[in-house]
């Protein structure tokens, strides 16, 4: 039988509605940028269900999953960052790919913890950098982003908990950090969500 983990129930209750969300978001909109985040989820939930449900290194898949995921992520923000330029500014879209290059390199590292803690540190931070400054500046220009700017908020508050608070008397903070991480997803799925409406709606308008 299988140890009740709530944390990870958590993270699936939350990546499985988030999934279905932005692929039917990628669907409607044509949007390739919400097409990497459906399938970081995607990616994100395979590593965690395996991990919980089967005999394997759950550990190894859950890695794998996060590394996976994290990187789409990174591939769809830069898919975001070419469309708001201009269209003579726009770098080739093969230039989006740029960071699953490291998913190649990564079996050269896996033994060693401090640089995979290193890597996924620079990815995860880098990553809610951007997304910061995109949804910011999207705001900003068009309104209508504050869900975004909400689970970039929570993401960041996830991110910062868990890689830079320790807290012996609060053992449990580190477990709140990656269910915050899960919230912050959700919200996030539902904010663009909301922000395809709105452009399929201002095209059909037009």
């Amino acid at each position: 039988m299988l140890d009740i983990n709530w944390i990870d129930i958590t993270l699936i209750a939350s990546a499985l509605p988030s999934l279905i969300i932005m692929l039917g978001v990628a669907y409607r909109a044509n949007s390739l940028s919400n097409l990497f985040f459906g399938l970081a989820i995607f990616s994100f939930l395979i590593g965690l269900t395996l991990g919980y449900f089967s005999q394997i290194d759950a550990d190894l898949v859950r890695e794998w999953g996060d590394l996976i995921s994290i990187t789409l992520v990174l591939c769809g923000l830069f898919v975001k960052i070419r469309n708001s330029k201009p269209v003579f500014a726009r770098f080739p879209i093969a230039m989006t790919m740029l960071p699953l290059i490291g998913i190649f390199f990564y079996p050269m590292i896996i033994d060693a913890e401090v640089v995979k803690d290193l890597l996924t540190i620079t990815y995860q931070g880098g990553a809610i950098i951007v997304a910061c400054l995109v949804v910011s500046i999207n705001h900003i220009i068009y309104k209508q982003r504050s869900l975004l700017i909400i689970a970039c908020l929570v993401f960041l508050f996830s991110y910062v908990g868990y890689w830079f608070i320790d807290i012996p008397e609060f053992e449990q903070f580190k477990s709140l950090s990656v269910i915050m991480m899960g919230i912050g997803m959700f919200i996030g799925a539902i904010g663009l969500r909301k922000v395809s409406k709105l452009k399929i709606n201002n095209l059909q308008e037009g």
